[in-house]
């Protein structure tokens, strides 16, 4: 029962929110955040939604650049933290 009741309370409190979008470029539907914005990635030939103040960035793991994912913070957002005591760098 009480782990019920901790799942419902986290489904409450959570901030899940999602919506499809149309890309006319590739003809396919995205689920995406309300406020993505459609943007060019010069670097691969391609448009996808992402954050609307998201900045592409290189991935060296797979060797191409690439936005944020579209549900995802932009990453001059992101906190980065101490793996030792878990605490936030600033």
């Amino acid at each position: 029962m009480v782990r019920l009741l901790i799942i419902f309370t986290a489904l409450m409190f959570s901030s899940a929110y999602a919506e499809q979008k149309y890309n006319p470029y590739d003809g396919r539907w995205e689920t995406t955040t309300p406020d993505a914005e459609l943007q060019y990635n010069p670097y691969e030939g391609n448009w996808q939604y992402t954050a609307p103040d998201a900045d592409i960035e290189y991935n060296p793991y797979e060797g191409k650049w690439e936005y944020p994912n579209s549900g995802s913070t932009p990453s001059k957002s992101r906190r980065t933290f101490d793996p030792s005591t878990v605490k936030p760098i600033d």
